[in-house]
């Protein structure tokens, strides 16, 4: 199975980058960054396939990612922070992992923190829902989602191309530890994208990272659009609409038309566009 998960970070973070482990499946990677001499974060990204996919199947417990997943945090807890982080197709309505005594593991009850408390707008608990919140328990892992110091991060991450009625389901998480807390400057949960059925987790670390370099100007040349050009991308926008079956759903329809706009646009037109500069009308400006 293809790794469907993805983590972008800073370049100027590059150089402190260090994948330790994949698991066998694809269902997880580690990767070691070092925030500052005092502060080193081990990051799971994850991606664990519906429970109703074949993927999901398994024959023994010990093959369960969840269990598998459990073994590693334990690894690498004893050497640094911990974040999880990915699509866990898990869905746990506004719930929280149970926090026990670390002091004390005689005590049994979970402490009462109301720092820890949060909203999701996703009301919905799924059996995965469990084992992620077990999992958490397990290790005094709690979700970031929701809470309310980042007021913006309990949105839905989910909406389904065939959902027709604009219900979605929050999927996607980040956990870690009461602890590392203090470590994330900032989280939020974006709209998800015009065209795609996932939304990304954009946090920020706190750390000692190196001053970037400035970018260096790349200069740029105008394309003219004519009518040759404007004819090679209709014809290419029409070449791939005539792939669609008569029947397809109206959701996934305007979806996909989203997508081929775009891929047919970079086929007519090979430009980037420069973030700082807007054109002016009939032109556009190109890379080198």
């Amino acid at each position: 199975m293809d790794f469907r998960a993805a983590i972008l970070f800073r370049d100027r973070l590059q150089s402190r980058i260090q994948i330790v482990a994949r698991d066998s499946q694809a269902r997880y990677l580690w990767i070691r960054l070092p925030l500052s001499q005092e502060h080193i974060i081990f990051i799971a990204l994850c991606y664990f396939a519906p429970s109703s996919s074949r993927f999901a199947i398994i024959d023994r417990e010990e093959d369960s990612p969840y269990t598998c997943l459990s073994e590693e945090i334990t690894e690498y807890s004893a050497l640094g922070q911990v974040l999880l982080m990915g699509d866990f197709n898990a869905r746990t309505s506004s719930d929280e992992c149970e926090i026990f005594d670390a002091e004390d593991p005689q005590i049994l009850h979970p402490i009462e923190d109301e720092s820890i408390a949060r909203a999701s707008a996703d009301s919905t608990h799924t059996r995965y829902g469990t084992d992620l919140l077990r999992l958490g328990s397990r290790h005094n892992l709690v979700i970031y989602n929701g809470m309310a110091q980042w007021p913006t991060s309990g949105g839905l991450t989910c909406i389904p191309h065939l959902v027709t009625d604009g219900r979605g389901s929050t999927v996607d998480y980040v956990m870690g530890s009461r602890e590392a807390i203090h470590l994330l400057t900032s989280f939020t949960i974006p709209p998800i994208p015009i065209g795609a059925n996932h939304t990304y987790l954009a946090l920020s670390l706190k750390g000692d990272t190196p001053t970037p370099t400035p970018a260096a100007r790349i200069p740029h040349t105008t394309i003219h659009f004519t009518h040759e050009l404007a004819h090679v991308y209709a014809a290419q926008v029409e070449k791939d609409l005539l792939l669609f079956h008569p029947n397809t759903p109206l959701s996934l329809l305007i979806s996909q038309i989203a997508s081929i706009l775009h891929t047919s646009a970079i086929s007519s037109f090979p430009h980037t566009i420069h973030s700082g500069h807007t054109p002016p009308p009939g032109t556009m400006p190109q890379h080198r």
